[in-house]
């Protein structure tokens, strides 16, 4: 049997235990509202969540109550998760979305300055190479549509330009 003090103690841990409950339930939260899963992702993080939670708290609990549980501890546990929804949740959770968007904006740097070579590359070397190949295509697949216009235009050049063989006929009357 435990005494009162250790009662105490016990029931202050737990509440503790609650509030960080509520701590990992905004972080789920936040994570479910930026990425937005759809309905069997939610589904699949609800049961993660659920399993971490529940194994979180079994071995806290067996470590701060020696594994018993009665009463106090689920009014504990709640009163602890009121107390944090109450008065911290929305600290936490604005917290952790300036926390997200920090840090995608120095990924997005990173990426930026990751990237910077490939695209010095690329204008250097793979540009002029493109602007070649696609050149090449377009002489291949229009190629000779290209020539048989070509042909065309040089035979009306032709033919507007050289005489007649033919001498004009001479005025009959």
């Amino acid at each position: 049997m435990q005494s009162v003090v250790d009662q105490m103690i016990a029931f202050i841990l737990v509440m503790i235990l609650g509030c960080f409950v509520g701590v990992l339930f905004d972080c789920y939260r936040t994570l479910i509202v930026i990425w937005r899963p759809g309905p069997w992702g939610t589904i699949i993080g609800d049961v993660l969540f659920w399993i971490v939670v529940t194994s979180f708290a079994y071995f806290f609990l067996l470590l701060s109550t020696w594994g018993e549980v009665r009463l106090y501890v689920f009014l504990a546990m709640t009163l602890g998760l009121l107390l944090y929804f109450k008065f911290v949740s929305k600290k936490v959770r604005c917290v952790l979305e300036c926390v997200y968007r920090f840090v995608t904006r120095v990924l997005k740097c990173i990426v930026k300055i990751i990237l910077v070579p490939f695209k010095i590359f690329y204008r250097i070397v793979l540009f002029p190479v493109g602007l070649v190949v696609s050149f090449g295509l377009i002489l291949g697949r229009g190629g000779k549509k290209l020539l048989n216009m070509m042909k065309k235009v040089v035979q009306r050049m032709k033919i507007r330009r050289d005489p007649p063989d033919d001498p004009p006929p001479e005025n009959l009357s």
